[in-house]
């Protein structure tokens, strides 16, 4: 805490002495690589891996460093006290550091696994963050700043690994809909395994046997235990008929394959269509019904035009 404590001062005194030279407005900046760590090892190993973080500002900050469970910033579960949680195996030299403008610095990060750890993943997360001071309005008044970065820790320990997702159950996709219609795709894909992994569905449409169709959504990572939601917009055939379409994905290191049902869609023609086909034969029959009296006015009309 002293330390942070004499950062803080000496950080002071540097943007005193900045603002002193130069009166145009600073920014605070920071960037890390990796974004995720991935380690892959066994129980009783020890790992070390390295964290890049540069100050992108303009300006020295102290920045610091803070290992806490892997939360939901970006859609992951929260695995706070579960059997997943590896902040008790992973220890950092360092928690605050003075950051130059434009410097560069590694950050390791060591990592203890226990002889008893049980095999799959196990998760963590590094939070980031440079404090600064910066105007915030035209009357050049000065706020607290914390930009914050987040580095994801997934250790897969050796052993048993299950690696099992499954699409959730019910029908995805309308029994009924129009030519070109555009429709909206929303399921989940579960995680029934011990490790994390990356799926990426495709959204399969056939006609018969024939594929006529296969869009790729975005790829997204599902932690153990968890579920994630997909959404995808799509576009109904221009033609109209008996369809198929379901959800599938590969995953895990044998490229397991995983499938929805599949289910038959009817794609009509859309209610203008059908509306304008509708008046078109309303007129053909009465025109059909009433065709010698049309003789007989067609007939009037012509001679009516000789006259």
């Amino acid at each position: 805490m002293k330390f942070l404590t004499l950062y803080l001062c000496i950080f002071t005194l540097l943007l005193v002495f900045s603002n002193s030279v130069h009166a145009q407005e600073k920014r605070t900046e920071i960037s890390v690589s990796p974004a995720v760590v991935d380690i892959a090892t066994k129980p009783n190993k020890s790992v070390i891996r390295n964290i890049n973080v540069k100050n992108t500002g303009d300006i020295a900050v102290p920045i610091s460093f803070e290992l806490k469970p892997l939360v939901d910033d970006r859609d992951f579960t929260d695995i706070k006290n579960s059997l997943s949680d590896a902040t008790k195996w992973i220890s950092l030299d360092e928690t605050a550091q003075l950051f130059l403008a434009g410097s560069i610095k590694k950050i390791p990060l060591k990592v203890d696994i226990p002889k008893n750890a049980a095999p799959g993943g196990h998760y963590a997360q590094i939070s980031i963050r440079a404090l600064s001071l910066e105007s915030t309005n035209e009357q050049n008044q000065k706020s607290i700043v914390i930009p914050e970065i987040t580095v994801d820790i997934f250790i897969t320990v050796s052993g048993d690994i299950v690696e099992s997702f499954e699409i959730e159950k019910g029908n995805l996709f309308p029994p009924f809909t129009s030519t070109t219609s555009n429709q909206t795709l929303n399921f989940k894909v579960r995680n029934n395994g011990n490790v994390h992994g990356l799926v990426t569905p495709f959204l399969v449409l056939k006609k018969g046997s024939e594929e006529i169709d296969r869009k790729q959504l975005d790829s997204k990572i599902i932690l153990p235990n968890s579920d994630k939601e997909f959404s995808q917009e799509w576009t109904a055939p221009d033609r109209h008929g008996f369809y198929t379409a379901h959800i599938e994905f590969s995953y895990g290191s044998s490229s397991i394959y995983e499938s929805s049902k599949r289910e038959s869609i009817v794609v009509t023609y859309s209610l203008l269509k059908l509306f304008t086909l509708a008046i078109v034969t309303f007129i053909s029959i009465y025109l059909f019904k009433n065709r010698k009296n049309l003789k007989k006015a067609y007939y009037v009309l012509v001679n009516g035009q000789k006259q």
